[in-house]
């Protein structure tokens, strides 16, 4: 999917990618790990074309994507970022079910997401209006309502970029479970937070000061990837806390 990709945003002085390359099929998932600012949310933007490589390609399916038949491609994937963008809507469940009756499919997609429960409880239920942006919901919220949405889609691939952040771990553990029959089929590639990487994923990709290692999944696949510039080493962050200690 990934073939020596490197990207630099404008302005930058170095790349936050570089020679970075890996292929995910369908019935895999694939875990994006590494530290704040090692380009996780950079890397999964190069999918659905958000950024264009500086250098290298981007393929899925076969098609580079700066190649891709633009309508029919926007159905292979959909894309789930940590803060779900929200416009005025009559129904709660942001773009997916913008109807005053919601069919079986729909309901089943809001349980899946976990949040039929929240969604009935508003005072007009599936007819309850979502404020621009989403401001009268919940940061957990959200996510759940763009998870149901990427549920509805059944696209060939998921992308949940950090997309559980904001989930305590209960309603993790059972959205991540009730995802796993849907998606069975499906390519996921997603990036967790550090208190989600308990999960063994099918494969693993590391960040190492900016390159990306495919790796098969270990017992240590859930341990964070090596400090990066951007994420200072643990015995800098002790000094640092005894400093503020003595002031």
């Amino acid at each position: 999917m990934l073939q020596d990709v490197e990207f630099t945003y404008a302005g930058a002085d170095a790349p936050v990618l570089r020679g970075t390359s890996f292929s995910a099929h369908p019935g895999q998932t694939v875990a994006i790990i590494g530290s704040t600012g090692s380009g996780k949310s950079t890397l999964i933007n190069l999918i659905p074309r958000l950024f264009d490589v500086t250098d290298g390609s981007v393929s899925v399916g076969g098609v580079d994507v700066r190649r891709a038949d633009a309508p029919n491609f926007g159905h292979d994937w959909v894309w789930c970022p940590s803060v779900p963008s929200c416009s005025a809507a009559r129904s709660p469940a942001i773009c997916a079910m913008a109807r005053p009756e919601a069919s079986p499919e729909e309901m089943y997609a809001l349980e899946i997401a976990q949040a039929r429960d929240f969604v009935e409880a508003l005072p007009d239920g599936l007819e309850a209006t979502v404020a621009q942006g989403g401001t009268n919901f919940s940061g957990g919220q959200r996510q759940r309502l763009a998870i149901a949405r990427a549920v509805i889609c059944r696209p060939e691939i998921y992308l949940f970029d950090d997309s559980f952040s904001a989930l305590d771990l209960g309603t993790d553990a059972r959205l991540r479970a009730a995802l796993k029959p849907i998606t069975r089929e499906a390519t996921v590639i997603w990036s967790p937070s550090e208190s989600h990487r308990s999960e063994m994923p099918t494969r693993s990709s590391y960040s190492m000061m900016g390159r990306w290692l495919d790796k098969a999944p270990t017992p240590s696949c859930c341990r964070p990837a090596r400090p990066t510039r951007s994420s200072p080493p643990n015995s800098v962050l002790r000094r640092r806390q005894r400093f503020e200690r003595l002031r």
